[in-house]
């Protein structure tokens, strides 16, 4: 999680991603931008909406 720190991502609202990363994202160490899908994920990259 170290290489999160500080950073924004998309994330797919229908995954889970396990007990450390949902901590992580708790603890406030990176912001995740949650989609609908990946698509929805590649479409705010492209308009440049876009993560680290």
């Amino acid at each position: 999680m170290v290489d999160l720190t500080g950073k924004r991502i998309g994330i797919n609202r229908r995954w889970r991603y396990g007990e450390v990363f949902d901590s992580a994202r708790q603890a406030g160490l990176f912001v995740a931008e949650v989609a609908a899908d990946n698509q929805a994920n590649l479409e705010k990259f492209i308009q440049g909406d876009k993560a680290d």
